[in-house]
């Protein structure tokens, strides 16, 4: 049950609240003192209709309506850079042309429910039998049967159209499976070039291998030649190292005899002197007398 309305700056209102007796409600005044505005405000809530912000209050630059409904709040708001509804405080902002759906659950109001002074009466209006008909179940709710009754059609047709795409690329997957029977067949096959391809590079590692192989014994078989050949001139040159050491050996002691030739040739000539130091200096001293050691025995 609506319970009161607030209007903030909405069309010449610019503060006005009105409590609804819980009964019967009557707003009612002289001519041109906003009674229209509060119901153009209430549907403004309840529809999130008319668009835009020309409704709001001349000078202002923004609205808000407060509708109290059942103990609960619900708060639209319009202006520079806001628009969003409200229910105790919960703010709903994207909800597009429509009334945020908590909010639309509450009031359980729609167009059926409002009629302003220049419309012409409800059911006179109508003259189409049909239209009368989806009026009243709207009216007792059972529009709710007429809305599932359609969207279950439409949901049917939808089907249908995707059951004969469905068995159409089925059909079509089918003659493809029959165009591919020969892939296992070439899976196989192919399985079988993969295994060879694989033996072949390893094949080929080992040609490798061996081939690098071949080449290092070459090189090895090259340098044992040289080797060679150089083993029999260092032996050529140990042989005459050998023999040169030999004669160095020869030399050597032939030095040393030389040496002692001529130590003993220095040891002769130096007894030389000595013999004839001593037999001057003999004759120096007797001077033709007997020799006191060998009594005249001794030749001079």
């Amino acid at each position: 049950m609506i319970e009161a309305v607030r209007l903030l700056n909405f069309q010449r209102h610019k503060r006005l609240v009105v409590r609804f007796d819980p009964k019967v409600t009557t707003i009612i005044g002289s001519t041109d003192v906003g009674k229209s505005s509060v119901i153009r405000a209430l549907t403004w809530v309840f529809t999130n209709s008319p668009s835009g912000d020309d409704f709001i209050t001349w000078g202002e630059t923004r609205t808000q309506v407060d509708v109290k409904v059942d103990g609960r709040t619900i708060t639209r708001v319009r202006g520079k850079g806001e628009n969003s509804y409200a229910l105790d405080g919960k703010v709903f902002k994207a909800f597009s042309t429509d009334v945020p759906d908590e909010i639309r659950k509450l009031l359980k109001v729609g167009d059926i429910n409002l009629q302003t002074q220049y419309d012409a009466p409800f059911w006179f209006s109508i003259r189409n039998k049909a239209e009368i008909g989806r009026q009243l179940n709207k009216i007792v709710d059972l529009s709710v049967i007429d809305e599932s009754i359609s969207k279950v059609s439409s949901l049917v047709r939808t089907t249908k159209t995707k059951i004969v795409v469905i068995e159409e690329r089925l059909d079509a997957a089918k003659i493809a499976v029959d165009r591919l029977k020969h892939v296992k067949e070439m899976d196989a096959d192919l399985v079988k070039v993969e295994e060879l391809e694989d033996a072949f590079d390893k094949a080929s590692a080992r040609y490798e291998q061996l081939a690098n192989l071949v080449w290092r014994a070459d090189s090895n078989r090259t340098q044992i030649h040289a080797l060679s050949d150089e083993s029999d001139a260092l032996g050529d040159v140990l042989e005459c190292s050998t023999r040169h050491a030999q004669a160095q050996q020869a030399r050597e002691r032939l030095d040393e005899r030389i040496a002692r030739w001529e130590r003993c040739r220095n040891d002769r000539d130096k007894a030389v002197r000595l013999y004839e130091d001593a037999h001057e200096h003999y004759h120096k001293k007797v001077g033709g007398h007997t020799c006191p050691l060998c009594l005249g025995k001794g030749k001079l």
